[in-house]
């Protein structure tokens, strides 16, 4: 391996040197090439010099000169365009003039066309007017004949219908007079009415102050009870005391005693004067316990003219409105599903009044 290594060092070695000793005549050698060169394209004497100085004057006057002939042809050729343009100018002037000719040729031609469409419509307009004109014409004469038809028929008809109107006329005067009679005697109903308001009112005032009193009367009632009941008790008292249940007078009297009775005879009289006490609060009772039964019948009867009030209002409100009013139905309905009672219902009044009306 080693043996390598060093043949491979010895060969590099040697071409090395071997390149170094051929190296100096390869660099003469291009030296003397280059300057060879540069001699052939460099002047090297005043001649050559003055020469390539005439060649490069001579140059530029050829490209003056060329660049001169080129600015004259250029010059010819701008005149030339310049007539050139001007002659287009013209031409287009022309054109322009032309084209506004034909545009108000064409406008003028639009217009006419318009007003040719205008005259077609009108002419087509004229034209169905006239066909709508004889249609008109031929239903008018239609109509003509059938009204010389029907004319005669609705003269009759006309005397039919105003004999009618007479009769209308006289019915609505009637009702009318009779509105005013039912209007008159809705007024006084309501005078009436109003005069039961009050009455009614002043019979709630008093009733009132009935129940008021009523009330007043009660706590006394109760109050007079209580003290009953303590008599009542105390009464049972002594004669448990006194061994004693009956036999004693109520008229006595405590005072009445002799000054030297005993204790027996003044307990005897305190009960007879507890009796008598108890005997007038029950009267006092009984006598609060009837007053409060007038109010009820004042009540019952007041009630009473209210509804005949109303039954006499509503009958005749009926009668003002016919047959077809709707207090009839409502009075067939209440009459169907209606129940007995001990008092007439307000239908039932109603059903009255209309039979005295009638009769």
């Amino acid at each position: 391996m080693i043996q390598y290594v060093l043949l491979f060092v010895l060969g590099f070695l040697s071409a090395l040197l071997l390149a170094l000793l051929v190296a100096p005549a390869l660099w003469r050698r291009a030296v003397r090439l280059t300057r060879n060169r540069l001699e052939s394209t460099l002047p090297m004497t005043m001649a050559e010099i003055q020469a390539d100085k005439d060649a490069v004057r001579a140059d530029y006057a050829m490209a003056v000169r060329r660049l001169e002939m080129s600015l004259k042809a250029a010059q010819d050729k701008v005149l030339t365009q310049s007539v050139d343009i001007s002659r287009y100018q013209e031409d287009l002037k022309l054109l322009d003039a032309e084209r506004a000719e034909k545009a108000a040729a064409l406008q003028s031609l639009a217009g006419r066309e318009e007003e040719l469409n205008a005259a077609l419509e009108r002419l087509r307009k004229n034209q169905e007017e006239l066909e709508r004109r004889a249609r008109e014409l031929d239903d008018m004469g239609a109509r003509y004949e059938d009204a010389s038809y029907s004319s005669s028929n609705r003269q009759i008809e006309l005397v039919s219908r105003e004999a009618e109107i007479e009769r209308l006329t006289a019915e609505i005067t009637s009702l009318r007079r009779t509105r005013k009679d039912g209007e008159e005697r809705i007024r006084a109903l309501e005078e009436d009415n109003k005069a039961i308001r009050e009455a009614l009112l002043l019979e709630k005032r008093r009733v009132t102050e009935a129940e008021q009193k009523l009330e007043r009367m009660r706590t006394e009632l109760s109050d007079c009870e209580e003290k009953l009941e303590r008599r009542e008790r105390e009464i049972v008292r002594l004669r448990e005391k006194s061994g004693q249940s009956g036999g004693l007078d109520e008229d006595d009297d405590e005072e009445d005693l002799p000054p030297g009775s005993d204790e027996k005879s003044r307990q005897e009289a305190r009960m007879t004067r507890l009796l008598r006490e108890n005997k007038k609060i029950r009267a006092e009772l009984s006598e609060l316990k009837a007053m409060p039964r007038a109010a009820p019948d004042q009540d019952d009867l007041l009630r009473d003219q209210m509804h005949q009030l109303a039954a006499q209002v509503v009958a005749m409100t009926a009668k003002l409105e016919g047959p077809d009013s709707p207090i009839e139905s409502a009075l067939a309905k209440a009459e169907t599903s209606g129940k007995e009672a001990a008092l007439p219902s307000l239908a039932e009044r109603i059903r009255a009044l209309q039979g005295r009306g009638a009769g």
